[in-house]
């Protein structure tokens, strides 16, 4: 689990230099989050939780990166579920649910190891704030699936 930053990667930073003072800022304020997930039977199911958050959070896209190879299954399936709440108990906000069923029935299909799966409907409009906790949830159907993935989370520093 952790965070990264324009900091870590010097050559981002020198590419925006050359574009321009709005793209180092924006260059200095973007942050990638991993949440990762381990699993290790079908039956398994649990949350993923990376917090609290030191600063406050704009996600812009969002990917499950699968650590290992995955057969989808409209009977024996995982639902993964990203999304941020306070830690104490509080209500979650869901940025997005996906389903490992197979792709004509509306879920992920197939997973390749190492080969990210895009969650598209990530609202921009969500601000994760300080002291949040941002989580991945996991439950089974069937007899489930064996899941073993990373959330990725690409986005925005929003201040502290």
């Amino acid at each position: 689990m952790g965070f990264t930053s324009a900091c870590d990667n010097p050559p981002q930073l020198v590419a925006a230099q050359s574009a321009g003072p709005a793209d180092i800022v924006n260059a200095l304020r973007k942050v990638t989050i991993t949440l990762p997930y381990l699993d290790a039977a079908a039956a398994n199911v649990g949350v993923a939780m990376f917090g609290p958050l030191p600063f406050a959070f704009r996600c812009v896209t969002a990917k499950v990166l699968p650590r290992r190879a995955l057969t989808a299954d409209d009977s024996n399936y995982a639902t993964i579920t990203v999304g941020f709440n306070d830690g104490a108990g509080g209500s979650v906000t869901t940025l997005q649910a996906i389903t490992t069923k197979k792709a004509a029935s509306g879920g992920t299909g197939d997973w390749v190891a190492g080969t990210a799966l895009a969650l598209s409907s990530i609202d921009r409009a969500d601000i994760v704030t300080v002291a949040t906790y941002l989580r991945a949830a996991v439950t089974k159907a069937g007899t489930g699936v064996v899941t073993d993935f990373s959330v990725v989370l690409d986005g925005y520093y929003e201040g502290a």
